[in-house]
């Protein structure tokens, strides 16, 4: 696989990771993978403990 092929491939992992709570990372990390858009919304819904990484009971 050619080197632009990988990168995109390792980014769409990333994203899916962001996207169902399994990597916490700051909103503004977020947005290089995910989108303003989208780490808007994902962000806008997280309690505080999201946000820190805890996951909540």
């Amino acid at each position: 696989m050619n080197e632009k092929a990988e990168a995109i491939k390792k980014r769409y992992r990333y994203r899916r990771l962001i996207l169902t709570g399994k990597i916490g990372l700051s909103r503004h990390a977020a947005v290089k993978f995910i989108g303003a858009d989208t780490a808007y919304h994902l962000y806008a819904r997280a309690t505080p403990q999201h946000l820190a990484g805890k996951k909540s009971a």
